[in-house]
């Protein structure tokens, strides 16, 4: 198995179609799961920005934290 084609890297288990197929959808669901939290993640912050109103989203900005008068721990 080659990484990024920098070095190759030993084969764990041998080649098996089925385990091979199992590990694509388990990659594949994970993937998914993640965009879903980034996606939710997102839709919360414009949540908060354009129908709560406060001040969430100018938060997480960088540097915004400091122009408010709040100290980074």
């Amino acid at each position: 198995m080659s990484w990024f084609g920098l070095f190759t890297w030993p084969d764990l288990v041998e080649p098996d179609k089925a385990l091979a197929g199992m590990t694509k959808t388990i990659h594949a669901s994970l993937a998914g799961l993640l965009l879903l939290t980034l996606l939710l993640h997102v839709a919360g912050a414009l949540r908060h920005h354009f129908w709560l109103r406060d001040d969430v989203l100018r938060r997480m900005l960088p540097g915004q934290a400091r122009r408010a008068g709040r100290s980074k721990p």
